[in-house]
C-alpha cells in the first residue's frame, strides 16, 4: 500500500497482519498446505477489519458531536470513505488495511490544518457537495457580528437575508476520531478465532478441524 510506513497506526495494523513467523515456530517441517491457510486467514482477517470500520467506526465517527466548527462541519464527497482499503497478495502471509490519503492520520488522531492560502473553506450543510466555493456563483464574503468570516449567498428576489454557504477559517482543530484503532480492538477476537481456524485445518485436515 503506497505511503502506509507514513500512518504509525497503520504500522501496527500490518503487524497484526504478519504471520510470517508464526510457521517458524511451528517448526520446520511446515508444509504448503498450513502457509496456505496461514495467508487465506490473513486476507479473511483484513475482511473483518474493513467490513466493521466501514459499517460501524466510520458511521460513528461521522456522527459524533465533537466537530472542529460546530454545527457547519459535514460529511462531504465520500472521498476518505474510498480512500481505505486492503492490501494482500495471493498466498503472502502479511498484509495491510487502510488510506493512501495524507489527511487520514489527521483525521483519525486529531490535529490542526491550517491554510495553504488565505482560509480554510468548511462547507455548511447549505453549500452543494464536492464543488469548490470558486465554482459557485453569486457568493458574498462578509463578516459576522464578532467578526467572523463567511461566505454566503443572498437569498434574492423579495426574501431578506443570506444563507451561508462556508464558514472561513485560517486554521482548524480537528478532534480524534480514532474509527481504525477501534476497529483493530474490537475485531481481535473474531481476527483470533479465524487465524486459530485456519491452522488447525491444515494441521488436523478439513474433517477434523471443527
Amino acid at each position: 500500500m503506497a505511503d502506509v510506513s507514513d500512518l504509525d497506526l497503520m504500522a501496527s495494523i500490518t503487524a497484526l497482519m504478519n504471520t510470517q513467523g508464526l510457521d517458524k515456530m511451528m517448526g520446520p517441517n511446515v508444509g504448503a498446505g498450513v502457509k496456505k491457510e496461514l495467508a487465506l486467514a490473513v486476507r479473511d482477517n483484513l475482511v473483518i477489519i474493513e467490513t466493521w470500520h466501514k459499517k460501524k467506526e466510520i458511521r460513528r465517527a461521522q456522527q459524533s458531536k465533537s466537530r472542529a466548527v460546530k454545527g457547519t462541519w459535514t460529511t462531504r464527497t465520500g472521498q476518505l470513505r474510498r480512500s481505505f482499503h486492503r492490501d494482500w497478495k495471493q498466498g503472502k502471509l502479511y498484509g495491510a488495511y487502510g488510506s493512501d490519503l495524507g489527511r487520514a492520520k489527521k483525521i483519525e488522531e486529531g490535529g490542526t490544518i491550517r491554510a495553504r492560502g488565505t482560509f480554510l473553506a468548511i462547507p455548511t450543510s447549505a453549500a452543494p457537495v464536492d464543488v469548490w466555493p470558486r465554482y459557485i456563483p453569486g457568493l458574498v464574503y462578509i463578516q459576522s457580528l464578532r467578526g467572523q468570516p463567511l461566505l454566503v449567498k443572498p437569498k434574492g428576489g423579495k426574501s431578506a437575508g443570506f444563507t451561508v454557504m462556508f464558514v472561513l477559517r485560517r486554521q482548524v482543530t480537528l478532534p480524534p476520531r480514532p474509527a481504525l484503532a477501534r476497529s483493530v480492538k474490537k475485531t481481535v477476537s473474531k481476527r483470533d478465532a479465524r487465524l486459530f481456524k485456519g491452522i488447525e485445518k491444515a494441521v488436523l485436515g478439513k474433517n477434523n478441524a471443527k
